[in-house]
């Protein structure tokens, strides 16, 4: 589900990190009302990095 900013203050995104905004995808501690640290953040970021060059690759 997309949406703007979650009740918690946190930017909303789908599971391939994108959010409402075409183009602009976010990671890490923007979208994460967990246990905030370094290795969360990399690997969101890993994750939102993949979904940035399969969207590209698919492109039409």
């Amino acid at each position: 589900m997309l949406v703007g900013i979650t009740p918690d203050g946190y930017a909303g995104v789908d599971e391939g990190y994108r959010t409402s905004v075409a183009g602009i995808y976010a990671a890490g501690d923007m979208i994460y009302a967990g246990h905030q640290n370094t290795p969360t953040a990399l690997h969101m970021g890993n994750m939102a990095a993949a979904a940035i060059v399969m969207d590209l690759s698919f492109k039409k």
